[in-house]
């Protein structure tokens, strides 16, 4: 598991031009839960003993505050309800395992509420995914919620955290254990406007160009 780094930007948005968006997070524990007002303070403690009402991943559906918790612990992912959270028809009363394919929902009335998958797509690293099946919607906007614990890949291959099935490429974005990122591709790119190649340091709020490919980092608020 990934340390982060002081001051570290832990959650941006990933734009790849004529593909869609992508919400990265970095940490190890994120929540999941309706959209608030950042800066806003509730006046006492929410039910896992934060005061704090932003969340890592807001989503506009009819869910609490602070909905739920995903964490990656070494190998694996646990999902901790703090609400009501179904697998089937059955209720989550306690922390459970996910594995790839994972589906479960938030709110009262399971069918009707929001609808998520957990996927893990490459068996070469630990980066998970969260894609709403619902009619939901994300805030910000985005296509998918990627954990990142250690690498993301954007190619034409089922093991891709984003496919892209017109790509010849597979395209590698590692954060490595110092927190540094850092992208690596086959042939010559443009970071930033300065020619690089092979495998380059980036930020967090890089672009990264070629002729068959563009891309986007922007970091947000937190």
């Amino acid at each position: 598991m990934h340390a982060p780094t002081a001051n570290a930007v832990d959650r941006y948005m990933l734009w790849i031009d004529g593909v869609g968006n992508y919400l990265i997070c970095e940490r190890s524990s994120i929540a999941v839960g309706q959209p608030t007002m950042l800066g806003v303070r509730t006046e006492k403690p929410t039910e896992d003993e934060s005061a704090a009402v932003e969340v890592d991943v807001a989503i506009m559906a009819d869910i609490s505050r602070r909905h739920l918790l995903v964490e990656r612990h070494g190998e694996h992912y646990l999902l901790k309800p703090l609400r009501r959270v179904w697998l089937g028809a059955a209720e989550v009363t306690f922390p459970r395992y996910l594995s790839h394919g994972t589906r479960f929902e938030l709110g009262d009335r399971p069918g009707r509420g929001l609808q998520l998958r957990f996927d893990l797509p490459s068996s070469c690293g630990m980066t998970g995914r969260l894609v709403v099946e619902s009619r939901h919607r994300l805030q910000p906007a985005a296509d998918a919620v990627l954990l990142l614990a250690d690498s993301c890949l954007i190619g034409p291959n089922e093991d891709c955290h984003v496919r892209v099935t017109k790509m010849t490429r597979t395209l590698v974005m590692h954060r490595r254990s110092d927190g540094q990122l850092v992208f690596r591709a086959d042939g010559s790119y443009d970071v930033d406007g300065r020619r690089a190649g092979g495998t380059t340091r980036i930020e967090r709020s890089s672009r990264v160009r070629a002729d068959d490919f563009s891309l986007q980092l922007e970091p947000l608020p937190h």
